[in-house]
């Protein structure tokens, strides 16, 4: 099984039970909004290790977007700078600078911030590589014009699981936001249906905790119930623009 978004769909519906083919409650466009909060959680948890390798060009200063493509403002970090690079196939040992050798600047370019890896104590030169490694977050393949998954397949499941707890999140919001007694004359008690929305969130971040190794306030030893109203800020609001449609309002 490819580990892209489409599987990313079917997964998140088969375990928040959505799989109608003519007459979904989400749309595969809220399970995208899912996919990228999920990407953005798991990458708190377990980041992406990027590497980058480029060309020095005579000067101590370079655009942090440019030379790192995944560099994320706000979440990524250096964790180490090789320079000159050290070539693996003529078996050179690193050659690692100190942190004090470099450092990220704000600069304004254009009237606009941004942000500039500048050399403190040296000028890499144009004959000369430079390694960066760093942290970023992850993508899913096929997901916002992506070519690749970055997450490891060790965490397949792990990511599905944390798909399914935000579409039932976004799905409770929808419906508590609504507030609509009219939502479904089939649904007895409104309230409970998004209580039990809220507890299967909770469940499957509990799950998603278990099968990544990480510990969340109030899960332990609650089956899910102590999560219930665990939720992570994001935009709830379904992304295709329309309500949240249950049983009273669809077509059979």
């Amino acid at each position: 099984m490819a580990f892209n978004r489409s599987n990313a769909i079917v997964e998140a519906r088969g375990r928040i039970q959505d799989q109608s083919p003519t007459n979904p409650h989400l749309k595969d466009d809220d399970l995208d909004l899912a996919s990228r909060a999920a990407l953005a959680r798991f990458s708190l948890d377990r980041p992406a290790d990027l590497v980058a390798e480029f060309d020095g060009e005579g000067d101590p200063y370079y655009v942090l977007e440019t030379v790192l493509s995944g560099w994320k403002d706000g979440f990524s970090g250096i964790k180490s700078i090789e320079y000159p690079m050290a070539v693996v196939a003529d078996e050179d040992a690193p050659n690692y600078l100190d942190r004090d050798d470099w450092r990220i600047v704000e600069v304004l370019s254009g009237g606009s911030r941004q942000l500039q890896l500048y050399f403190t104590a040296l000028t890499p030169i144009s004959t000369e590589k430079i390694r960066v490694a760093y942290r970023g977050i992850h993508t899913l393949n096929d997901l916002d014009g992506e070519t690749t998954t970055t997450m490891p397949a060790v965490y397949e499941s792990a990511f599905y699981h944390l798909v399914a707890s935000f579409a039932l999140q976004q799905m409770a919001a929808g419906m508590a936001q609504k507030g609509d007694p009219t939502i479904g004359a089939d649904l007895v008690n409104h309230p409970d249906l998004v209580s039990r929305l809220q507890r299967n969130a909770g469940f499957w971040l509990e799950q998603y905790a278990h099968a990544v190794g990480i510990s969340l306030p109030g899960m332990e030893g609650t089956g899910g119930a102590g999560l219930a109203g665990r939720t992570i800020d994001w935009d709830a609001a379904p992304a295709s623009g329309r309500d949240f449609i249950f049983h009273g309002r669809r077509s059979r």
